[in-house]
């Protein structure tokens, strides 16, 4: 009945945030692995006389060169894609019902959606980052 017609929509609303929010980071998952092997790489060249630290642009060709287009896309996909189907399915997921549940039916004001995006956020990261 409207139990599990609640239910469902709850599970579609936390799978289609999760969902939506992955989807971009795996698009963007290359510029994640360019930060991290920027990171890496900076303090090194920092540490050497005259040690040059090299643009982004001379990494990404260096990283696709050596490790192929999947080596740009792959490193850390799989824990970006879970991480945001937890925080993001938690957070955008639950908000509505927070949302709701925060205004008692009325109108909602700018109040009540901040507090229920505050307590969507802090739930999603309990959940994301035991």
């Amino acid at each position: 009945g409207e139990e599990r017609g609640g239910s469902m929509s709850f599970a579609l609303e936390v799978l289609a945030g999760g969902m939506s929010t992955a989807m971009v980071s795996a698009l963007l998952n290359p510029l994640d692995v360019l930060k991290t092997r920027k990171q890496i790489v900076t303090p090194a060249a920092h540490a050497t006389p005259g040690g040059a630290v090299p643009s982004s642009l001379s990494l990404l060709t260096a990283l696709v060169y050596e490790e192929g287009v999947l080596g740009a896309w792959l490193p850390g996909l799989s824990s970006s894609i879970a991480r945001e189907m937890l925080y993001s399915g938690v957070c955008k997921g639950t908000y509505p019902l927070a949302r709701d549940l925060l205004s008692g039916g009325d109108d909602v004001t700018i109040v009540q959606r901040a507090a229920a995006a505050s307590i969507t956020g802090f739930c999603g990261s309990v959940v994301a980052n035991p």
